[in-house]
């Protein structure tokens, strides 16, 4: 545990985040964008640490097209 403990405390700003709500839009828009067979078999994953009920909206929004395109950045899922 003391090591646990220390290392949480050198790593503040990554427990931190840990904590964050963020979304793939940027990641899933640079896959997308990339030409057809340079990745090879691409399929999402969504780790939803707990969030399972904001996952599941955020890909249903955006399985049914509920985005925004954002720049060059990503994407906005728009809820439903």
């Amino acid at each position: 545990v003391r090591a646990s403990a220390t290392g949480m405390v050198r790593q503040s700003g990554l427990v931190r985040n840990m904590f964050a709500v963020s979304a793939p839009d940027g990641i899933i828009r640079a896959l997308a964008e990339t030409p057809g067979g340079v990745l090879g078999d691409v399929a999402i994953h969504l780790y939803s640490f707990g969030g399972v009920g904001a996952a599941a909206r955020w890909a249903s929004a955006a399985a049914a097209g509920h985005f925004t395109l954002d720049g060059h950045e990503g994407f906005a899922v728009e809820a439903s």
